[in-house]
């Protein structure tokens, strides 16, 4: 008698594709304007302009560059956002962009950042006055998360 055929065995089962989530999209963009004040800056101190993802007049800002505006008011720079965020511009008067302000001002308008290449934003003016004394944060990326608390 003859032995019954033996069962083929199972062909493998290929695993589905690994899901690789796709990295974070960036939007590149260019800024242009001025500030307008219209009293003598103190000796040492100068208009610092903060491009800001979200809005720059909010507790702990998320600041993504900071440039330094020249003796005619003018200002212009290249940061990294998030793609479709929105940002904001506000200028401070300070001897470095890392230390209290309280002269600043918001640039009026809004500004999305959502296009492919380069989203420009010309011809903002930013006009500061006197208020509360505030400090930008440190520069982050457009993915970074707030930086740490300082120790108590």
């Amino acid at each position: 008698k003859e032995a019954p055929p033996a069962a083929a065995a199972p062909s493998p089962v290929a695993p589905p594709p690994a899901v690789v989530a796709p990295a974070p999209k960036l939007c590149e963009v260019e800024f242009f304007g001025s500030v307008k004040y219209d009293k003598p800056l103190p000796p040492g101190q100068k208009f610092w302009v903060y491009a800001v993802q979200g809005d720059c007049l909010a507790k702990n800002p998320h600041v993504l560059g900071v440039t330094p505006v020249n003796p005619e008011g003018r200002f212009g720079y290249e940061v990294f956002s998030s793609w479709g965020a929105d940002l904001s511009f506000c200028a401070g008067l300070a001897e470095s962009a890392d230390k209290p302000v309280t002269i600043y001002g918001k640039a009026p308008g809004k500004f999305h950042a959502e296009a492919e290449g380069e989203v420009y934003f010309r011809d903002i003016v930013i006009t500061p006055k006197a208020g509360a004394s505030r400090t930008y944060p440190q520069v982050r990326n457009a993915f970074e998360g707030p930086p740490p608390a300082p120790p108590k």
